[in-house]
């Protein structure tokens, strides 16, 4: 799927979305699951970019929809891997996620086959610049570490957006607070998001939003607010 002159998310991807950045610096945004090589090189190849051409894959955050096929993908186009500083440790496996995230990575593995990590060749921090005008934005909260990819016009938002079913409208949702490592988190970075100039959001999950970003990430950082206003007090905590 073509979103504009030089980016496309790569169809047919199991799991979360995969952006392909085309142009002087060849960009591959997250992997999705296991086994998704082979779809995404032939993506390449129809937007004619062979394999070596990669300058680098960027991850998002660590979760095994975005990352599972890193390894392969590295091993066939040789290309770098850069990640998020935060979320390194897991990406690496020297860290293991609690509770839910644990789960699906046993599940993928055994349905989708191995998944060894792969080599990371740059951690990234928030304010660092990528090839083709990019900045990382630290947008934690789905997890630790994860990142978002910000240039005028334009942001990749990994986890911490999604917008659904792909049948429907793009509607922006936040990251699910289950799926999240801290939704006061997610909060924080929707609002932080929310000042930006974009126009299209590439979210991790469902359907790009192809216009009106600003617009609609404004409209989603009020509905959390309004929703953080209404939201029943804890037990047991004090009246301010």
């Amino acid at each position: 799927m073509r979103l504009t002159e030089d980016l496309h998310r790569v169809d047919g991807v199991a799991g979360g979305n995969v952006y392909l950045i085309t142009g002087a610096h060849p960009l591959l945004v997250d992997t999705g699951l296991p086994g998704q090589a082979g779809t995404i090189l032939a993506y390449m190849e129809r937007a004619g970019l062979s394999p070596r051409s990669l300058e680098a894959i960027v991850l998002t955050h660590h979760d095994v929809d975005h990352v599972g096929s890193a390894a392969e993908l590295q091993r066939v186009t040789g290309a770098p891997i850069w990640a998020p500083v935060g979320d390194a440790a897991y990406i690496r496996r020297d860290a293991t996620p609690a509770g839910f995230k644990r789960n699906a990575w046993r599940i993928a593995r055994l349905v989708f086959g191995p998944c060894p990590p792969p080599r990371l060749d740059r951690e990234l921090m928030d304010g660092d610049r990528l090839p083709g005008d990019l900045e990382v934005l630290a947008t934690p909260g789905h997890t630790p570490g994860h990142i978002s990819l910000f240039r005028p016009g334009l942001l990749l938002a990994g986890d911490v957006l999604r917008t659904g079913s792909r049948r429907r409208p793009a509607r922006l949702r936040a990251s699910a607070p289950f799926m999240s490592s801290d939704p006061g988190q997610v909060a924080a970075s929707i609002s932080r998001l929310a000042q930006l100039d974009t126009e299209i959001i590439g979210a991790g999950h469902g359907t790009p939003v192809t216009r009106g970003g600003r617009e609609a990430l404004g409209a989603l950082a009020r509905r959390m607010v309004g929703a953080a206003a209404h939201a029943p007090a804890p037990a047991g905590g004090k009246e301010g």
